[in-house]
């Protein structure tokens, strides 16, 4: 059985992932705001603070970590924009994901980013993974540096 840590459980993505799981692997829920109640394992973990980001992970030692976990709403992200590299959505959606990296990078842990078609401008359509990027909005643009 694998240990499975999962950022992002309580969003559009995460919520399809639980509903349609059906492997017998250990999950855990690092929750910010909603904890999954579905769930035996749940940690709160807060994205803005990186040293609770390897604490936590260190502590639960997954074998896979999913992560999903993003201030996702544009106008928010826009809002932000302002604060640059020091705002919140600089600091959730560029800074934690480099932390989770960083963890899995130093303890070998397989690590499944999700991040968003919002990298692509738009203009030509059928993207690759490897396709150039040109975010038009700061969502983009944090989920590209991310």
């Amino acid at each position: 059985m694998r240990k499975i840590a999962i950022t992002g459980l309580s969003g559009t993505i995460g919520t399809v992932f639980l509903r349609n799981y059906t492997s017998q692997d250990e999950i855990w829920d690092l929750y910010h705001s909603k904890p999954d109640r579905s769930l035996d394992r749940q940690i709160h973990l807060d994205l803005s603070t990186c040293t609770q980001i390897d604490s936590t992970l260190t502590q639960i030692n997954p074998d896979i970590i999913i992560h999903m976990a993003a201030i996702t709403h544009i106008d928010t992200c826009e809002n932000d924009k302002k604060n640059g590299i020091q705002g919140r959505v600089w600091q959730i959606n560029v800074h934690a994901t480099d932390a989770i990296a960083q963890y899995c990078e130093r303890t070998g842990t397989f690590l499944l980013f999700l991040s968003t078609e919002c990298v692509f401008d738009g203009k030509t359509g059928r993207y690759t993974e490897h396709a150039p990027t040109s975010p038009i909005n700061w969502y983009g643009v944090t989920k590209e540096a991310a």
